[in-house]
């Protein structure tokens, strides 16, 4: 692919015709990239999620892309840049999409309920991590999987919205992470972050382990970016690594 808007916009990008992870391909020569070094792939054979799950892609029309971003665990709790990243995916697919897509808590990209995409964050040290993204781009409903979505762009050629979405993604990377880094601490990143997660408000059900969930309704995020659940009882718990499930009201 020819990536003029996205070549422009980073410090070094790599397009690959097939990879096994964008994320792995990064990971295992990490020192050679520099800060918002892009490889990105429309074929990505061993993508993975949360909980090392398979995120399966269909070859020319799913889209990876992972970027190396300087990140100070020391002074931001890890566990806010999926949401983070979340939030730069979505501003950028409207550069390309009157489709509505939300942030699902912790790393899950929605449109109209479906999945549509995922977000794998990955440290390379306490001061770098990469940003992973797996999103659908017009894939036709027979090659999606159960509850799955896509990311359509009408007016786009599918090359200019690639593009046109990874460029925007850069700079919106650049900028929440600027953002962020101006803040005072976590309860001031979940102010601002916060109100961008669909999964605020929502009744929800949590399910910790296959045998183990309970419900209740998603209030906020804490200071470390985990979600926090009111019961019905009243009382809040703090869920820091689960399966989310987005309950009919």
């Amino acid at each position: 692919m020819d990536l003029p808007l996205t070549t422009a916009a980073t410090s070094d990008l790599i397009v690959l015709d097939s990879v096994d992870s964008t994320n792995s391909y990064i990971a295992e020569d990490a020192g050679r990239f520099q800060d918002f070094s892009v490889v990105a792939s429309v074929n990505q054979t061993e993508g993975r999620g949360r909980r090392g799950r398979q995120w399966l892609s269909v070859p020319g029309r799913s889209l990876a892309v992972s970027v190396v971003v300087p990140f100070d665990c020391s002074s931001v709790a890890i566990t806010w840049l999926p949401v983070l990243a979340g939030v730069a995916v979505v501003r950028s697919l409207q550069e390309i999409s009157e489709q509505q897509v939300d942030v699902k808590w912790p790393n899950d990209l929605l449109s109209d309920g479906k999945k549509v995409g995922g977000i794998l964050c990955q440290m390379l040290s306490s001061k770098r991590s990469i940003v992973g993204v797996g999103t659908n781009f017009a894939v036709r409903e027979a090659d999606l999987p159960a509850n799955g979505g896509s990311i359509w762009h009408p007016g786009f050629e599918f090359e200019h919205a690639v593009d046109t979405y990874l460029s925007s993604f850069v700079g919106n990377l650049r900028a929440a992470l600027i953002g962020i880094a101006g803040l005072p601490d976590g309860e001031a990143i979940a102010r601002q972050l916060g109100p961008a997660v669909n999964t605020i408000g929502k009744t929800v059900r949590v399910h910790e382990t296959k045998s183990l969930s309970w419900s209740g309704q998603a209030v906020g995020l804490s200071p470390r970016g985990h979600l926090i659940v009111r019961l019905p009882d009243g009382r809040e718990r703090e869920v820091v690594a689960a399966d989310i499930e987005h309950l009919r009201e």
